[in-house]
């Protein structure tokens, strides 16, 4: 707290984002819906307040001082709740937002006692009293050893609510840009007559004086004007006409010979500022300020400004041409995407790193080593995720448990596919990646291995055999060997497998010739008696076909253990396959087909593997990718998803029985910390009830005893210092007994016991005695002594621990539950009669000893420790050239202050890789699949342990790269490198982050300066961060007293003629933000010539959760439809206003999103298949933190099987209504036409809300049916978002307002336009409820003049959509004859040349598919055949596919659409349905349904104008609509 901590600096800095600003308010919203169902009328609506519930029934309520301080005396008494309750009965369920007091789970039969206390903690006064009775009602527990769960929650103070929290919380992390829009776009604003924003000062008025303006023309070659004027008041005239005439001149074009070198001249003066007397800072200052001020003319003033330097600029670019590319960010070797650069997200991103370092410092480590240590931690790929039993492409050696059954290498049937392929004159591979797909089906006719497929299957099942016959057709690219296993015959499956490897060895198709005949010699039943017979006579018959003498068989080996993988079971290419998964219908060879494609996709995209590859180059490739891959499985080991760490302080373990491993010494440390569930002991049958804990015990003396033999003859394997301590969990007494009447020893209570006396805390630990208590324990049975078989293998003084009474023994036992409750409480749940292992702090489990019909063993346990110490996260950088060693990472720790203390170190290293899977976990973020593929890239390339952004700073020249060096006297978390182009968009948006890492967190900042030569004006913006204020003095411990005060974003531009200015918000992804007050401001149009200000306020209304929704088999769960529910909250309708974006429906690919306020949420499945309902998650989903949910939300929706939650807690979810009529129109007349009419729109910026407005009421002016009026959210001003119920009361229509967030797998527009004309087309089958069946598109530029319901009821003759074509020539039997019935022309003879459908590829590939191109300015969708169709999936797989070239799809809303005919047909609306000035016939507007004010290319006019000159009821309907408005009261520009 006093600043000397760097995770103190760290929290300061979130603070001051207002971070927890989420997390409050989501407190804040679970505060008000446990209030509402517990307190009484008689309580304060605010305030502190607790409840206590024992079992389901509420015990205790208690919301004054005087009852909150009665809590503890009252805990005894149950029923008669206190004073200030009303429910009698409350689940009171976890929530993330927890402070756990206490925690103790409770076991079968036993009450658990709750408590929660909410109080803000804002306020000491109110939260006093509530803490102060939440601890001693956890003391209480804790001494009773009863099982509850006390938790505190903040919440909301007494007293009014203050202005400020009623404002909202100010925040920062984000930044505005003003895009400068084009020379058209500024003659188009000339027709507003009220005036964007800026009536402006009076032309030639002098602002040299203003301070507050930086403009670059007053510092033209050196000369600041403004000092001229104070030195020379009179000249003052004289130097603003100058002023006034540099300032037309900086709105000139830059001639190209000046413009091609600006970047350079931007390098030179940034690091000419960092020589000079500001330093670093001042260098990074002057980048940030020519890039984020660019259009204010910093063209000019760059060029003016370098004369001299025009020889050192050309070197610049030489130099800067072979560097790597710019727009790269790297922080610690984390190849940043550009989504998740900003303030919150980095935050977010690394606070494990800070929460890890503070931990290890607080155990006595030195913090600054600590964080070399996180800092140069290079993440894994990911968890091994593949087994390798046997593929010989790997050259794993002759491994006698398999044989090999098909090479298609060698096999007979692939020898004329061999010959073919020699006298090819291409390589294999990329003739594959050319035609697969289009001449060649899977299996292609290669000889190459291209997967590996590993069978283990029981040749007594005809089931499992077919999998052999059915792989194996024709002649797959495949190398296949194999493993036979039965349990109902396994004399026969050893007998098989053992003279396999003979008759493979000799002959290619033997191994699959001698199983398919042995089946078909025993019929039915192949392994029935007489099986051996029958395997000697096919192999007489195999090798007599051959022609080759017969070798004896052989007789199985006694030790056929297997390869450890369950019967049946597959790998492909590693992948594990078992079970009803392998079984089921063509899953192997679509497997193996999938595998085919990964290497044609790869080829394809440049990527691996190589067309020039081997067999065992790609094999390598494809068992490497995902993580990695071992040589033993085990279900309980090898898990998907990220591992999970448990670091358990080294004091914790203490007190658990068990020490160092004797013989166990070294480098490296692996402490084994094992958890056994409680004994049954009324297992029936011969089985000893401790039979599955003595297999776990064995395997672990078996593994411990071979390490030793290892050391001893000095192989490196051995150097490890093994610690191994075990205790039981559950079957604890609820408190100790102070009488002799207390019950007999528990069997889990002897267990407990017995391993106290066997192995005492602290004393080392042999295999021998491992092994000794393993065997014992296998034979005790279960009788009336089944508690002293337990004791007897322990001590020699079992009868004597039986003979002490049974008060002393129940005291005993408690006192052990006591000292070990934290570590299994942390590490379980831990079912009865099995394992939890954590291993490192790693955690395994739950372990059974027989599993998936495998015994656990000693190579389980050696997998265990691979799986955290071969596979963990390496060192990289300066700390990988310190400690080479295997054991590096041990001896940084041993360096760091962890001394030689095995179980410091032990939780040193858990804590580490648990702050680096988090961190991880974090940055992957949501469907990031693009970046996942870079971040692995950037991997393999690392050179030296330096990645490329840190090669190109340390090789850039000293005049193109910046250093802020970090305090050498403060520990430095991050090492931060960019590669900055010095007028590019990084340039406008990285230095305040890298300045922020830099001041605030001592993060040593590196930038690479790459400048390019230009061609083009580079930046057409301005852009501001939003800053928050620097830490006060005395940091994390002074915030109480700060004011909270965030400045917001300031411009200051300087008045320039030919500029309009559009406001844009980069914020991170997860928000969703609306403009709320703007003053008069049309913030998609201000004007830069005068100097008015604007003031536009912004809110934060949502947060985006972006997941992905799968079915139990692992398939995308598309069409589903998924809700958020308030936790608390009563069934709501999901058509209300509040659930707006809660509800979403699920994509092709799984993908959904939703959004909702901070809060806490259950999900629920709103609409799925028969039967179905929703299987994960089955706790609340939190929006608690500002930056957004780190990972993705993982759903899954399955049959209902009857199952328990798989979370502690069950919330029960209330139902979300699906009310027919929900979405209702408004207005006309229902009598004569009851069907609501659904017409969608968007409208960006002040002019195309007037036009919105004018065009909805054209619509009502022609049709009686009600009208329900759908817009995008996104791009809605907030005077009209005021404006909007007004007029649609007056108008007659209801509105609904509804918003997407751009997925992040999905390539993004920039340009704003692009971004509205995406939002029209791409999110269809996304924006509306499933109520609405059809939808009517009309663009805000258009006049009505008919009824529309003509347009929906129209048949759109199977197809999804319909558009109207662009005005052609016709024919009186065309599909345009009702504009007359015969042949005419009807376009416009002045805009022949600028038809671009009727030329070139347009042209082409329309003529090609006979089909016309469409405009989109109006479009019928029939949304039940376009969600059935997946449509929306369809336009955006083409959309992803074109926009990889930035120059397609130039009209996007009406190219895709038009594009994708073949596809997704278009019927084609009758003509008359729009018409274009543009692109129409003067003759043929008289007939028009609607007018569509499209730019007409050749006339230079704004579209206000152009609707009162093309349609003359314009001018009729803005009047009308202009006196509702003034009636209404409101002021609304433009």
């Amino acid at each position: 707290c006093d600043g000397r901590s760097s995770f103190g600096r760290f929290l300061s800095l979130r603070a001051r984002h207002a971070l927890a600003s989420a997390r409050v308010e989501a407190a804040r919203s679970l505060e008000r819906a446990d209030r509402g169902a517990v307190l009484a009328t008689g309580c304060p609506p605010q305030g502190s307040w607790a409840a206590v519930t024992i079992g389901t029934e509420l015990a205790q309520a208690a919301c004054t001082a005087a009852s909150l301080s009665g809590l503890v005396e009252n805990l005894s008494r149950k029923g008669g709740a206190a004073a200030g309750a009303t429910a009698r009965s409350w689940a009171l369920s976890a929530s993330p937002l927890d402070h756990v007091l206490y925690e103790k789970e409770a076991a079968e039969g036993e009450e658990l006692v709750k408590a929660v206390g909410y109080a803000s903690l804002g306020s000491p006064q109110d939260a006093s009293p509530v803490l102060a009775a939440l601890f001693g009602l956890a003391d209480k527990l804790r001494e009773e050893g009863r099982p509850g769960r006390v938790v505190f929650r903040h919440g909301v103070a007494s007293g009014p609510t203050s202005e400020a929290s009623s404002a909202g919380a100010p925040l920062a992390g984000f930044g505005v840009e003003l895009l400068t829009r084009s020379a058209d776009e500024v003659t188009k604003s000339a027709d507003n007559e009220v005036g964007a924003v800026a009536a402006g000062a009076a032309e030639g008025a002098c602002v040299l004086s203003n301070a507050s303006s930086v403009d670059p023309v007053q510092h033209f070659n050196g000369v600041d004007l403004a000092v001229l004027v104070k030195h020379h008041p009179d000249a003052a005239q004289a130097l603003c006409e100058l002023e006034n005439d540099l300032r037309a001149e900086v709105e000139k074009p830059t001639p190209p010979w000046v413009l091609k070198r600006l970047g350079a001249h931007a390098a030179l003066r940034a690091v000419k500022a960092a020589a000079g007397p500001g330093g670093p800072l001042a260098g990074l200052a002057a980048l940030e300020e020519a890039a984020q001020d660019y259009p204010a003319g910093w063209a000019q003033a760059l060029a003016a400004g370098s004369f001299g330097e025009e020889a050192a600029a050309r070197e610049v670019l030489d130099v800067a041409s072979i560097m790597t590319d710019s727009g790269q960010l790297e922080v610690n070797g984390w190849r940043v995407p550009e989504h998740r650069r900003g303030t919150l997200s980095l935050l977010q991103t690394f606070a494990p790193l800070f929460r890890a370092a503070e931990a290890l410092a607080v155990a006595g480590l030195d913090e600054s080593k600590v964080f070399d240590i996180l800092r140069d931690t290079q993440a894994r790929q990911g968890m091994p995720s593949k087994i390798d039993f046997g593929d010989p492409r790997l050259g794993s050696g002759d491994n006698s448990a398999v044989a090999l059954l098909y090479d298609t290498r060698s096999d007979p049937k692939t020898e004329r596919i061999r010959q073919k392929d020699a006298q090819e004159q291409s390589s294999a591979l990329l003739r594959l990646a050319q035609y697969y797909g289009r001449y060649w089906r899977y299996p292609p006719p290669l000889p190459r291995a291209l997967v590996g497929v590993g069978l283990v299957i029981d040749p007594c099942v005809p089931e499992q055999m077919n999998l052999v016959k059915e792989l194996l057709a024709g002649t797959p690219p495949l190398v296949v060997w194999i493993h036979l296993s039965s349990e109902s015959h396994p004399k026969v499956a050893a007998y098989l497998q053992a003279n396999m490897p003979t008759m493979t060895g000799k002959f290619p198709w033997g191994g699959s010739d001698f199983l398919e005949r042995f089946v078909y010699e025993g019929g039915g039943d192949a392994c029935k008696q007489g099986a051996k017979k029958r395997i000697k006579k096919v192999w007489s018959a195999l090798w007599s076909k051959a022609g080759e003498a017969e070798p004896e068989l052989k007789e199985p080996e006694e030790d056929n253990s297997g390869v450890g993988l369950p019967v049946p079971s597959a790998t492909v290419n590693g992948q594990l396959l078992t079970g009803s998964a392998l079984l089921a219908t063509d899953a192997l060879p679509r497997l193996c087909q999938q595998e085919v494609e990964k290497i044609v996709i790869g080829i394809q995209r440049g990527r691996q593997p190589d067309t020039e590859d081997s067999d065992a180059a790609i094999a390598k490739w494809q068992y490497s990718s995902g993580g990695g891959y071992t040589s033993t499985w085990h279900p309980a080991l090898v898990q998907a998803g990220a591992a999970t760490y448990v670091p358990l302080k080294p004091d914790l373990l203490r007190s658990i029985p068990g020490g160092k491993v004797e013989g166990h010494v070294g480098g490296t440390v692996v402490a084994h910390i094992l958890i056994l569930g409680e004994p049954h002991s009324d297992v029936n049958g011969t089985k000893s009830p401790l039979a599955d804990f003595a297999q776990l015990f064995r395997a672990f003396a078996k593994k411990f005893e071979m390490s030793q033999k290892k050391l001893a003859s000095w192989e490196t394997e051995g150097f490890t210092e093994r610690v191994f301590k075990v205790t039981v969990a559950g079957g604890c007494p609820e408190a100790a007994s102070a009488t002799d009447s207390a019950p007999a020893l528990t069997p889990a209570a002897a267990l407990r016991r017995c391993l106290a006396v066997a192995f005492p805390p602290g004393m080392s630990v042999s295999a021998a005695l491992l092994g000794s208590v393993a065997g014992a324990w296998s034979k005790v049975t279960n009788t009336v002594d089944f508690v002293r078989s337990i004791l007897e293998p322990c001590s020699k003084h079992a009868q004597e621990l039986l003979d002490r009474p049974p008060a002393h023994m129940d005291s005993e036992d408690f006192a052990l539950c006591r000292a070990q409750q934290d570590v299994v409480q942390a590490l379980g749940p831990v079912p009865a009669n099995s394992a939890v292992l954590a291993v490192n702090g790693r955690r395994f489990g739950p372990i059974h000893a027989m599993q998936s019909g495998m015994l656990f063993a000693a190579e389980h346990v050696d997998l265990a420790e691979d799986l955290e110490m071969k596979f963990m996260h390496g060192l990289s950088g300066p700390s990988a050239q310190k400690y080479s060693n295997s054991g590096g990472t041990t001896q940084a720790l041993r360096d760091a202050g962890a001394s030689a203390d095995p179980l410091l170190l032990s939780y040193a290293l858990a804590l580490r890789a648990r702050a680096i899977e988090q961190a991880v976990a974090s940055r992957s973020g949501a469907a990031d699949g693009e970046d996942e593929e870079e971040e692995a890239e950037t991997s393999t390339r690392r050179t030296g342990g330096h990645t490329p952004a840190q090669t190109a700073f340390e090789e850039a020249p000293a005049n193109l790269r910046l250093h802020l060096a970090p305090d050498a006297s403060r520990p430095c978390p991050l090492r931060v490198f960019a590669v900055v182009n010095p007028l590019g968009k990084d340039a406008q948006r990285l230095p305040s982050v890298l300045r922020l890492l830099h001041e605030e967190l001592n993060a040593e900042v590196g930038i690479a300066l790459r400048p390019q030569p230009l061609v083009s004006p580079p930046l057409l913006s301005y852009y501001r961060p939003a800053r928050v204020a620097p830490a006060p003095a005395g940091a994390l411990s002074a915030l109480g007293s700060w004011n909270g005060h965030i400045p917001g974003i300031q411009f200051s531009i300087p008045p320039r003629q030919g500029q309009l200015l559009s406001m844009q918000l980069h914020t991170p992804a997860a928000w969703m933000v609306s403009a709320v007050d703007s003053g008069d401001a049309d913030l998609d149009s201000v004007s830069a010539k005068g100097s008015k200000s604007v003031r536009a306020r912004y809110m934060l209304e949502s947060l985006f959760v972006e997941g992905w929704a799968m079915t139990a088999d692992r398939r995308p769960a598309n069409s589903r439809h998924l809700a958020f529910v308030p936790l608390g909250a009563a069934a709501i309708s999901a058509s209300s206003e509040s659930a707006s974006g809660r509800d979403s429906v699920v994509v092709k690919s799984g993908y959904f999103q939703l959004r909702a306020p901070p809060g806490l949420y259950s999900l629920s499945l709103l609409r799925g298949e028969d039967g179905e309902r929703l299987l994960r998650p089955r706790s609340a989903v939190g929006l608690v933190d500002l930056a957004g949910r780190s990972t993705p939300l993982d759903v899954q929706v399955g049959a209902s099987d009857g199952s328990k939650a798989i979370s502690e807690e069950v919330i029960e979810m209330p139902a979300v209504e699906e009310q027919q009529g929900n979405y209702d129109g408004a207005g006309g007349d229902s009598s004569k036409c009851p069907e609501t009419i659904h017409i969608f729109s968007v409208a960006s910026g002040h002019r195309y809300e007037r036009l919105l407005r004018i065009m909805i009421l054209s619509v009502r002016e022609h049709t009686e049916c009600p009208i329900r009026l759908w817009l995008v959210d996104n791009f809605l001003s907030p005077s009209f978002r005021k404006l909007l119920p007004s007029i649609a009361e007056r108008v007659g229509f209801a509105v609904s307002r509804v918003t997407y967030k751009w997925p992040a797998w999905l390539r993004e527009q920039t340009q704003k336009q692009r971004v509205i004309w995406a939002y029209k087309i791409l999110f269809l089958d996304v924006f509306f409820p499933k109520q609405v069946e059809r939808v009517l598109f009309i663009d805000a530029d258009q006049i009505v003049r008919a009824n529309v319901r003509e347009l929906w009821t129209i048949d759109l003759h199977k197809a999804v959509y319909g558009f109207v074509p662009f005005c052609s020539t016709t024919s009186a039997s065309s599909m345009f004859g009702s504009w007359g019935g015969k042949a005419e022309d009807l376009r416009n003879p002045d805009t022949l040349g600028f038809r671009f459908w009727e030329q070139g590829f347009w042209k082409r590939h329309l003529e090609s598919q006979s089909k016309v191109y469409h405009i989109s300015a109006l479009f019928v969708v029939d949304l039940v055949a376009f969600r059935a169709r997946a449509a929306g999936d369809t336009l955006r797989d083409v959309y992803q596919q074109l926009t990889e070239d930035p120059n397609s799809l130039a009209n996007l809303d009406q190219d895709l659409p038009n594009y994708v005919q073949h596809q997704l047909p278009i019927f084609s609306l009758p003509q008359e349905w729009l018409w274009c000035e543009s692109w129409c016939s003067e003759e043929s507007k008289a007939r028009a349904k609607t007018i569509d004010m499209c730019q007409n290319p050749i006339k230079k006019e704004g579209k206000l104008q152009s609707a009162r000159r093309i349609a003359p009821e314009w001018n009729t309907y803005d009047q009308r609509l202009e006196a509702w408005i003034n009636e209404a009261g409101f002021n609304i520009t433009g």
